[in-house]
This record gives C-alpha cells, sequence and structure tokens, in this order.
C-alpha cells in the first residue's frame, strides 16, 4: 500500500513540477495533493511515510536546495495528514461525497485549509533559501494549486468504486463525455475563428458538467474537471484561450480561479442530486415495508402537505394516489385524477417519442429528471421541474413510480428576464470599457452610468487611415437584450463601412440601410459620428437624430452646434445625410452626449436640459475632460434627488490643446 502511494504521489508531483508556469517549485495545479489526501482518507494517517518520502524526493530531484525540498515535503505531508486527520472526525462526514455538507467539508477543511499548511511551509522553505522574491504571491499560487488539486483528484479517488461498479455502457457514456467536452473545449485554443472570440466557447463547459453530475455524480465531474484543466493549462501556457489574458500570474489566477469553481458547482450539484434522490428512496421503502403505521401516518401528511405536487402510479402508470399540492399547481382534484394515466396533463408540445424515451426511462428502472410543459385542468401551459422514480419492492422489482413536481414557471419568467438583463449590461459594458484611446493634443475623456434597466446607449472611439480618430455616440431605442444586440450590431457596421469609407454622409447612408432591414416595428437608433482629422485641424460631423453636441471655446462660450442632419437610422431606406467641417483651435472644448442627461427631471419634474449641461462645463472649462465627463454624471445623478434613473447618460468630452498635434499615439 504505502508502495503504491509513493509511487502514486511521485508521478503526480512529476507532472505538476511539469505544468507549464510552474517556476521555483511553485505548480498552479498540484494534483499530489489531492493523491496525498485521498490516500489518508482512504488508508488512513499511517501512510505519512510515503508521502513524506515522495514529497521529498520529487522536490529535491529539481533544482532547489535539499533543505527547501525537506521543508516542502514537511508542510505536504503535515497538510495531507493534518486535513484527512480533520476530515474523518468530521460528525457523518461520508466519503462517497453524497452531501452538501460532504462537499464543504473537503473543500473547506481538506482544500482551503490543509493547503493553508503546505503553502505555508513551503513559500517559507523557498523564501529563506533565497529562490522566491515574492513570497506573497508564491503563497496564493501554491495554496490554490493545492485546492484545485485536492477539489479534482481526492474526489475521484473516494468515488472511484461508484463508476468501477458501473456497467460497461455508462463508463462508455463516461468516456464519451470527457471526450465531447475536451474536443469542445479545444475550441477555445483555435486561431481559426475570424473575428469570433475563443473565450466565448468557454460556456460551453458548463453543459457538459451538467451532464456529469447528472449522469455520474462526484466522479464524473471530477474526472471532466480533471481532463478540461489539462487542456486549460496547455492552452494558456501556449497563449491560446480565455484565460491567456495578461500576465503569467494573471492567467495563472484566472485558470485557477475558474476550474475551482467548475469543480466546486458540479460537485455540489451532483451531492445535491444524490443527497434528494437518497432522501426519496429511504422515504418510498418506509412506505412500502410498512412497518410502522405511525411513520406512513406522518409521511402521508408530509407529502400530502408539501407545496410540490407528488403522484404515485402504478407499475402501468395508473394514478393511485395525488397530493394536495397536485391539485392545488394543476387545478384538477384528486377524483378527477386517480385511476387515469398522466396523459391528462400532455401539454401538446411534446410528440409521441419524446414520452416513449420517458416511459423507457423508467420502465428500464432509471430515474427521470427534467423541466416540462404540462397542461392545468383550464388549459393553461405550466412548467414544472419534474422527478419520476421507481418504487421498488425487497427484491428490487419495480411496483410503483412516484413523480415530484415543482411549478417554476414564475421562477423561468424572472430567469429568463434577469438573464437578458445582465446579457444586455455584458454587452453594453464591454463596449464602455474599450471606449477609450490617447492622442495627442488632445485631452479625450468618457463616461457612462447604466441605468439599473439596460439601455442602449453606444459610445465607441476608434482609428481611421491617415491618422484621424472617429468619435461615435448614439442611443438605441428601448432596453434590455434586444437593445444591447442592436447597439452591438450598429458599432460592428459603423467600423465595418469606417474601414473603407471616408465620407461620413456615407456611412450613415450605408448603416442606415443595413438597419432598415435589420429592424422591425418602432425600432430606430440615433447616431452622431465625428472624425478628428490632425492634417486639418478641424472635426467633421454627421448626426442622424441624435442630440446636438457643442463645440465650446476657452470662456465656456458656445462656437460651433452639431446639429442632426439626418433622421434616424433605421426607418426609411432612402435617408441622406450631411457632413460638416469645423475648424479647431487650442483651447476649444467638445462635448458630446446622449439624451439621458438632458433629459433627467428633478423631483419638481423640472428637466436638467442642455442648459445644465453647459453650465457645468462652463464651470469646469480648466478641468481634465475626464473629470468634466464624469462631474456631468455625478452633477445629473444629483440633480434627481435620488429618483430611480431611467436612462443611461453617456458623455464624451474632448479638449483641444495643441492642434498641430492632433495625430494618434495609442
Amino acid at each position: 500500500m504505502l508502495t503504491y502511494v509513493f509511487l502514486a504521489y511521485s508521478i503526480s508531483g512529476e507532472i505538476g513540477l511539469r505544468v507549464p508556469f510552474t517556476t521555483s517549485n511553485v505548480s498552479p495545479l498540484w494534483y499530489a495533493s489531492g493523491i496525498a489526501l485521498g490516500s489518508v482518507l482512504l488508508f488512513g494517517v499511517r501512510v505519512w511515510p510515503a508521502i513524506l518520502a515522495a514529497a521529498f524526493v520529487v522536490n529535491a530531484a529539481s533544482d532547489i536546495p535539499v533543505a527547501a525540498a525537506a521543508g516542502i515535503a514537511c508542510g505536504n505531508t503535515l497538510s495531507a495528514v493534518i486535513g484527512g486527520w480533520m476530515l474523518i472526525r468530521v460528525r457523518g462526514f461520508s466519503r462517497s461525497l453524497d452531501r452538501i455538507r460532504d462537499v464543504v467539508a473537503l473543500t473547506l477543511i481538506g482544500g482551503l485549509g490543509a493547503s493553508f499548511i503546505a503553502a505555508s511551509f513551503g513559500v517559507s522553505s523557498l523564501f529563506f533559501n533565497g529562490i522566491v522574491a515574492h513570497p506573497g504571491v508564491a503563497w496564493r499560487l501554491w495554496s490554490l494549486g493545492d485546492t484545485l488539486g485536492v477539489m479534482i483528484v481526492t474526489p475521484l479517488l473516494l468515488t472511484f468504486g461508484t463508476v468501477r461498479e458501473a456497467r460497461p455502457v455508462r463508463k462508455l457514456e463516461l468516456l464519451a463525455l470527457v471526450a465531447l467536452a475536451f474536443v469542445s473545449s479545444s475550441l477555445n485554443l483555435t486561431s481559426h475563428l475570424g473575428r469570433v472570440r475563443p473565450d466565448i466557447f468557454v460556456y460551453g463547459v458548463f453543459p457538459f458538467v451538467l451532464w456529469a453530475a447528472l449522469r455520474f455524480g462526484v466522479f464524473g465531474t471530477a474526472s471532466l474537471t480533471l481532463a478540461l484543466s489539462i487542456l486549460a493549462s496547455y492552452g494558456t501556457a501556449m497563449h491560446l484561450g480565455p484565460f491567456a489574458q495578461g500576465s503569467v500570474v494573471q492567467n495563472i489566477t484566472l485558470l485557477q480561479a475558474f476550474f475551482s469553481i467548475t469543480a466546486l458547482s458540479g460537485m455540489l450539484l451532483a451531492a445535491a442530486i444524490a443527497h434528494r434522490t437518497s432522501l426519496v428512496r429511504r422515504h418510498h421503502v418506509a412506505v412500502v415495508d410498512r412497518r410502522s403505521r405511525e411513520t406512513i401516518a406522518l409521511l402521508s401528511s408530509a407529502v400530502d402537505q408539501t407545496a410540490d405536487g407528488v403522484v404515485i402510479t402504478d407499475r402501468e402508470g395508473i394514478i393511485q394516489y395525488v397530493n394536495t399540492g397536485f391539485a392545488t399547481i394543476t387545478g384538477y382534484m384528486p377524483e378527477d385524477l386517480v385511476g387515469r394515466t398522466p396523459r391528462i396533463l400532455r401539454s401538446g408540445l411534446y410528440d409521441e417519442a419524446f414520452y416513449s424515451e420517458l416511459w423507457g426511462t423508467i420502465i428500464r428502472g432509471d430515474t427521470f429528471r427534467g423541466t416540462l410543459a404540462n397542461r392545468k385542468k383550464s388549459g393553461e401551459l405550466f412548467w414544472a421541474e419534474q422527478t419520476i422514480s421507481p418504487i421498488r419492492d425487497s427484491e428490487s422489482r419495480t411496483t410503483h413510480f412516484v413523480s415530484v413536481l415543482k411549478d417554476v414557471t414564475e421562477i423561468r419568467k424572472h430567469q429568463e428576464r434577469d438573464m437578458q438583463l445582465q446579457l444586455a449590461r455584458e454587452v453594453q459594458e464591454r463596449f464602455y470599457h474599450r471606449a477609450a484611446i490617447t492622442v495627442a493634443g488632445l485631452d479625450i475623456g468618457t463616461s457612462a452610468c447604466p441605468a439599473s434597466a439596460a439601455g442602449g446607449d453606444y459610445l465607441d472611439l476608434f482609428s481611421l487611415p491617415d491618422q484621424r480618430i472617429c468619435i461615435a455616440i448614439g442611443d438605441v431605442s428601448g432596453h434590455g437584450l434586444d437593445s444591447a444586440l442592436l447597439m452591438s450590431l450598429t458599432r460592428a457596421y459603423v467600423r465595418s463601412f469606417a474601414q473603407f469609407e471616408s465620407n461620413l454622409s456615407q456611412i450613415l447612408v450605408r448603416v442606415n440601410q443595413m438597419l432598415v432591414e435589420d429592424l422591425t416595428g418602432n425600432r430606430f437608433v440615433t447616431l452622431l459620428l465625428v472624425v478628428l482629422d490632425s492634417s486639418r485641424a478641424a472635426l467633421t460631423y454627421a448626426s442622424a437624430g441624435h442630440v446636438p453636441g457643442f463645440v465650446l471655446c476657452d470662456k465656456g462660450n458656445v462656437v460651433s452646434l452639431l446639429e442632426s442632419s439626418g433622421p434616424p437610422l433605421g426607418i426609411f431606406d432612402d435617408s441622406t445625410f450631411n457632413a460638416t467641417m469645423i475648424p479647431l483651435a487650442a483651447g476649444q472644448t467638445l462635448v458630446l452626449m446622449t439624451d439621458g442627461a438632458p433629459e433627467t427631471t428633478s423631483l419638481e419634474d423640472v428637466q436638467f436640459g442642455y442648459a445644465g449641461v453647459l453650465n457645468y462645463v462652463r464651470g469646469k472649462i480648466s478641468s481634465r475632460a475626464e473629470d468634466i465627463s464624469n462631474g456631468i454624471c455625478s452633477e445629473v445623478r444629483q440633480f434627481a434627488a435620488g429618483q430611480a434613473q431611467s436612462d443611461d447618460i453617456t458623455v464624451a468630452v474632448v479638449k483641444v490643446s495643441e492642434c498641430e498635434e492632433l495625430s494618434r499615439t495609442a
């Protein structure tokens, strides 16, 4: 046994030291910590000599002093022994990890808690031997690497028996799941996606995590996370994929955080499902055995009074029992259903093949889980999270089926709405954060104050040929995900046409023609394009129904007004627009905005107005552009006196210092 532990730790330790980014024996993915803790939990603390010897050999074989290797080995051994010892003494801790509290205990005690010991010993040994110069960063990476190893490898060891005893078909399914996830995640590493960002595909991991948790429990999620962590480590080392975003430390931290969250989420989901299934089965056994009339009466009362719907059928699918919650959800009384089949609830949204597959699942003795659309007695559709499980007798023969359903119609509506708003906000904020550019001779400041409901304000700064700079500011009608996507589409059109068309009026014409085909109903986009031309010391603008922009002299007086030269985009397919050139002089200030700032109202229903914006700018005419743009947003919110913000507030301010230096530097 000690030999096997020694070999397993040594091999995993060598792999850990060869993981990309590993420096000074600080590995971002230390799978050996999972081997060590799993061995202690399976075989007891008597395996510590094998862990100590293996840890020392692995580190001593690297390019560090023997003293440092000994210190690291002591820390790794103590980490596993103390973590395992504490977990064994946690009341009710189960190595099968089939309850949420078991997963939480493993993560907090075996992962975070034990890794504190290993990281402290290891980094101290390296620091006092002059190997690491930044112990704080090394300690954080070390502890997260050990924690990740525990969260991935230890569950594999503890739950290996669940798959070893599984049918061959289940094993093949698990292999297929891991292979599909591996191939799918490889999309993050390809360089042939055109303009598609590879980190979009990182979200493709989660369906596989759900699949693994539902079908294979903790072992499945741990196996999947192990395979994907190896792939992601390689890709990040090659500067590919969603985690190659910045410095090495940033990349490692992103990778560790993502896979820690993925592993923990999958294990918690698997544990919750296993625990719920276990509880339901125990309750059913108590009913079938009828060993205690008191227990049966109590259970019957609990089932009948629960808010979730419960239905029990015989093996042929004839309804034997429905509880009060089911009657409340569906509108059917028990006498309407007993003696009939659940076909009465069919919504008409699924074909016979779907129900045949569902019936085949439960008749095989498997549990069906899903969110289904059903129909109430009134004919109204409702969504329900539904579980159908077999009830077996003492000889493991299925005698009945029990279905537990929870009405999630309102929850789904709220989730869909919240998801759309969140996606809209992410799209909007992503573009806001990129709306920045530096130009010699100009001081450019932008500010965006989004409303609580995602709107469609659009602000973009980008370079054009011949050292020209374009500022695009616009507003999409409406709120929510549709507006955010329309904003993204408009941005793509503007940037595309601006690369080969220098005439602003023609750019607006082309964008308008595209949007007329895309938009429906009363949707439209207002847009103001401003080009700063260094060769002419001037700006050129064209506006499609957007609120005016202003050019102020160094005294704060308005010297030029950037008025709309055409209707909003997306309404008329034959709209035309005029481009106007305005000379620039040192000391002038350009102010651009959306309608959110001037249309904000006070408690007395008085609008802040353009006058409010310009008066604030005049008072801060000598300030930095960034301070002015931020100050406008603050002044507008203060003017609203705590009222909920109904529209986005977007502002761009450009101050001209030296016209002859209008050239892009970044």
